[in-house]
């Protein structure tokens, strides 16, 4: 056997090895918090279904295939809405303005509260001071009614949208990571750090973020729901989405209020494809502040 046939049949015996901990843990993962398990995979065949929408769905998002006001049927699993569009179809369009959104405001509210709060609790003192007092401000208003006058101010449409989103859900997400900089400021490897000369730049993203990086992944997954909620109350009122998306709040809008007696399934589809998504991105941040916080682990 040469060196190199050697070299890589040890690299294959690692990487299985690596692989063989990846299964064990996930193994863990599942038996130890099945509904979490389970959340994580209903949250990833939504992102999937959203990804290749247009190729499965069974007819277009916009356009009218049938008679109007039409119950479900083999033909129309979930019927078709007031103009003849396919209710299902528009539930998987639906889903890939859900997850855009989301993601997007999702990312942008995390790293601009992240930052806030790092420096915020980082350098404490006035600093601290003023850009609490801004969140204090911000935090005082309702989340909806901030969205909705930041969409009325710059206008509705996606964008913008995603902009007011990050913007109502930064501030909360900045509170938290501000108290959490807090408790890691007074620990000895941010002492350690500083004393022998390291800047405070690199003492607050190579060492105090890089600790943080657990808190941030359950804000994210706790959030997200948070925000599709807000994106749907948005679409709901008219600002968000504009037609003709198929957006899941606008669907539960307009003609489906007013048909909803007699022909329920034009919202209740709808509402349940939004009330699972938000309850299975709940359940998989409980599951995972559950995992990641060692306080959580030790009391099971």
């Amino acid at each position: 056997m040469t060196a190199a046939e050697g070299a890589l049949r040890t690299d294959f015996a690692r990487e299985i090895q690596r692989l063989r901990r990846i299964g064990h843990a996930t193994w863990l993962f599942v038996r130890q918090y099945p509904i979490g398990a389970f959340s994580a995979v209903y949250i990833a065949a939504i992102i999937v279904l959203a990804v290749v929408g247009p190729w499965v769905a069974p007819h277009d998002y916009y356009r009218s295939v049938a008679i109007p006001i039409q119950e479900p049927s083999g033909q129309h699993w979930f019927g078709t809405d007031e103009v003849g569009r396919d209710i299902f179809s528009r539930i998987i369009g639906g889903a890939r303005i859900t997850v855009r959104i989301g993601f997007i405001a999702l990312f942008g509210a995390t790293a601009l509260g992240s930052l806030v709060g790092l420096v915020s609790g980082y350098f404490g003192g006035i600093v601290d001071a003023l850009i609490q007092r801004v969140v204090d401000s911000l935090m005082s208003i309702p989340l909806i009614l901030l969205a909705l006058m930041i969409v009325f101010v710059f206008g509705s449409n996606t964008n913008n949208v995603v902009l007011a989103l990050s913007l109502v859900i930064a501030p909360s997400v900045s509170r938290v990571i501000r108290s959490a900089v807090l408790a890691e400021r007074a620990k000895d490897y941010v002492l350690a750090a500083e004393v022998v000369g390291a800047s405070q730049t690199r003492v607050m993203f190579r060492h105090v973020a890089v600790n943080l990086a657990p808190l941030v992944i359950v804000i994210m997954s706790i959030n997200v729901g948070q925000i599709i909620i807000a994106e749907s109350s948005l679409s709901f009122l008219g600002l968000g989405t504009q037609p003709p998306e198929p957006s899941w709040g606008r669907m539960l809008s307009g003609a489906s209020r007013l048909f909803m007696t007699q022909n329920p399934w034009m919202a209740v589809f709808p509402g349940l494809a939004l009330f699972t998504v938000v309850m299975a991105f709940n359940l998989l941040g409980d599951t995972l502040r559950d995992s990641l916080d060692p306080r959580l682990r030790g009391s099971r």
